[in-house]
């Protein structure tokens, strides 16, 4: 699954939960976000650490701080 759809999908799950924590509020709901958000950020992370793009920028040694090309 191509980074940017898994990060749509994390995002869509992020908001149900908070969606879920507003319309019921019960011990259950609020653990499962509790443990949820973590894994849901951990899973984030590997997914675009592990992305294969790469950036189109080439910065040399003393540009490295600016993001712009000349």
């Amino acid at each position: 699954m191509h980074y940017k759809t898994a990060t749509a999908w994390i995002f869509v799950i992020l908001m149900m939960m908070i969606f879920l924590l507003f319309i019921y509020p019960s011990p259950f709901i609020i653990g499962l976000g509790a443990i949820g958000l973590p894994v849901m950020i951990l899973v984030q992370a590997v997914v675009v650490l592990r992305a294969k793009d790469e950036s189109r920028h080439s910065f040399s040694d003393e540009k490295w701080y600016e993001d712009r090309e000349e």
